[in-house]
């Protein structure tokens, strides 16, 4: 279905009827339906929210490049639009760094009574030498891309070097998309972790190599009331390479046994 809040309007889905609400925010350049079997296993205990933010998925790209603070203040009005007192967040990967900024805030319309933060984003972590000369390299390269007439000496050549910089991530954005995951990662939130006072599970796949471990452990140390649990097996999407023991760790965090047979019948497809 579709919602509109204020000027935008983004797809969302509803599964489950329970007075407890969750709502899941998504990782970068995904749909909300990656998150299915979530919603499908928590049904019974929440009704579960999941939505395609803006620019993401079937919703409409933002009238600007907004930056992280912008996409939270927006989650706060789509959150208080379902008309609840309390919510439960499960963010992955980019939602994580929209929780850092909404549940940093004082005077929120809701209270937050719990955080499930899913390999997520928001440390920038200090480059290294190599990637210093590397970014020194690029944006000598780029000044020469942009000057008109060595492109119109070497078009085909600079269009093809265009096309393979950046990550894949960047690569595969709009124009805007790009403008907004620049803003993005170059934010460092540690500062706004401590800030943190809900308990916060975080949930990590051992092999994650966008987020490594490594940040989930300055996390558990930053925010108050956290705890880690690693998924085996597993690397950033931890809940598709991994699902039942991914469920299973769910299910503690929120403080609830996981049923034996949707253990067995969730299976692990993304």
């Amino acid at each position: 279905m579709l919602k509109t809040i204020g000027s935008q309007t983004v797809a969302c889905k509803e599964t489950g009827a329970s007075p407890a609400c969750m709502v899941i925010l998504q990782g970068w350049g995904t749909t909300f339906s990656i998150y299915d079997g979530i919603a499908t296993h928590l049904s019974d205990r929440f009704r579960v929210v999941q939505l395609d933010l803006p620019g993401f998925g079937a919703s409409p790209e933002p009238p600007e490049a907004w930056t992280v603070a912008q996409y939270a203040d927006f989650t706060c009005a789509f959150i208080e639009s379902l008309e609840v007192d309390s919510v439960t967040i499960l963010a992955h990967s980019f939602g994580g760094r929209i929780v850092f900024e909404l549940a940093s805030r004082e005077g929120l319309p809701f209270s937050i009574d719990r955080l499930v933060l899913v390999d997520v984003a928001g440390i920038v972590r200090e480059k290294t030498q190599a990637e210093k000369s590397k970014v020194k390299r690029y944006k000598m390269l780029r000044r020469l891309a942009n000057n008109p007439a060595i492109y119109a000496l070497f078009p085909d050549m600079i269009d093809d070097w265009r096309s393979r910089q950046g990550s894949r991530d960047y690569r595969n954005a709009s124009p805007l998309m790009k403008q907004v995951l620049v803003k993005a990662v170059n934010y460092d939130q540690k500062h706004l972790m401590s800030a943190l006072h809900c308990p916060t599970a975080l949930i990590w796949g051992e092999n994650d190599q966008e987020t490594p471990l490594a940040f989930a452990r300055t996390m558990e140390e930053l925010i108050d009331e956290a705890t880690l649990d690693i998924v085996p097996d597993a690397g950033h999407f931890p809940f598709a390479e991994n699902a039942p023991v991914f469920l299973e760790t769910l299910d503690r965090a929120l403080g609830a046994e996981a049923p034996a047979d949707s253990l067995e019948s969730e299976g692990g497809e993304r």
